[in-house]
């Protein structure tokens, strides 16, 4: 049995590893059960035990997260605000603009865009007044796609297009998922504009990328959304061959949204469809994560 400290070092010391690093500081939830929740619960009380600030709210972001993985939305959301408020207390401002950031996912999750919109935009500015760094391209990414479903899809573009100049001077992988991520909304941004062929170079790209980085997520979300880009743009074949690639690694995550997706895509690509035209476009939802 891990020692009384000892989840707490190993989750505080894994989330300051990715925040150096620049990649999410989810990826050790990842693909994580229901079980995940009790001892992360457990965790938090001796965290507050111990009066620890680092501990206490890494802990929380994870528990938010996990949240957020497992569907549980508003309690994610409730969760986060805690984190936000602890971030706030510390004055720890880079703190406060990532929860910002995920607070916002996870009102986009919702389809609260308005709200979600609001969040990102507050993350923006207060990145604008500071230092902004490469990894802080992501709440641009992220909030493009939330404006693009709004119908704003010139600012949308012009989000997406900023988010890349951002990371373009640092290579992977220390950028890799946020290119990932900026690339492939750019390529959903082209789709609902009716840029096809645009839409599907883009996501060619962003799920390269994702490959490269090894961010299992980011490409099965892409992979769906290259599916609906081929399927709207009438290459019913070669969506379902993007479809059929999604489920297995969804199911690896244990992220069922994504896998049921997939699915869905499939079944709409059957047939029925192809004596039918082009079939309307999805709504689309980004990954469940930031």
């Amino acid at each position: 049995m891990m020692a009384r400290g000892g989840m707490i070092g190993l989750l505080t010391r894994r989330v300051a590893q990715s925040r150096r690093g620049g990649t999410r500081d989810s990826w050790y939830t990842r693909g994580h059960g229901d079980g995940w929740f009790e001892h992360l619960q457990e965790t938090l009380a001796r965290a507050r035990h111990a009066t620890r600030f680092e501990a206490e709210v890494s802990i929380l972001k994870v528990l938010a997260i996990a949240h957020l993985w497992h569907g549980r939305t508003r309690e994610s959301i409730e969760t986060f605000g805690r984190v936000l408020d602890l971030y706030r207390d510390h004055e720890d401002w880079d703190g406060v603009g990532a929860t910002l950031n995920n607070l916002g996912a996870a009102h986009a999750e919702l389809g609260q865009d308005t709200e979600a919109r609001a969040l990102y935009q507050q993350a923006v500015d207060l990145h604008d007044t500071r230092h902004p760094r490469p990894q802080h391209a992501g709440i641009l990414a992220n909030m493009a796609l939330v404006v693009a479903r709004q119908g704003d899809l010139d600012t949308a573009r012009s989000l997406c297009e900023r988010a890349l100049a951002m990371v373009a001077d640092h290579p992977p992988p220390a950028t890799g998922p946020v290119a990932s991520t900026a690339y492939g909304h750019l390529g959903i941004v082209h789709r609902l504009a009716g840029r096809v062929d645009l839409a599907v170079e883009a996501l060619g790209t962003s799920l390269l990328l994702a490959r490269q980085a090894g961010d299992r997520l980011t490409e099965c979300f892409f992979l769906n959304e290259m599916g609906e880009t081929l399927r709207v743009g009438g290459d019913l074949p070669e969506a379902v061959v993007n479809f059929r690639r999604a489920p297995d690694l969804a199911t690896t995550m244990n992220h069922s949204p994504q896998a049921s997706r997939a699915h869905a895509g499939i079944t709409d690509c059957g047939p029925a469809h192809l004596s039918h035209g082009t079939p309307p476009p999805r709504t689309t939802h980004g990954p469940a994560s930031a």
